[in-house]
């Protein structure tokens, strides 16, 4: 028998044989800082009531815009409809 040990990235959780290709893949990685900009579509021109796009500042400065693809899971109760 042959006991394996992997590294797995705390971050995307990527599975890596040895430690440095793990700290590697966890340095690589960027986190937002702040929201810059939130951006609604109207009632008129989007059917849902969440964000189209949102922009965030990154630790290192760059701004990237994440759109909105699709609705992964709905709101379960009338209270979380109404939280706006």
């Amino acid at each position: 028998m042959k006991e394996l040990k992997t590294y797995q990235c705390g971050i995307c959780e990527s599975v890596y044989s040895d430690e440095a290709s793990c700290k590697t893949c966890e340095a690589s990685h960027r986190h937002p800082i702040m929201i810059e900009k939130i951006v609604f579509g109207s009632y008129q021109s989007s059917p849902v009531p969440y964000p189209e796009r949102i922009q965030f500042r990154m630790g290192d400065g760059a701004l990237v815009q994440y759109v909105c693809e699709r609705i992964v899971e709905q709101p379960t109760t009338e209270n979380e409809v109404n939280e706006q």
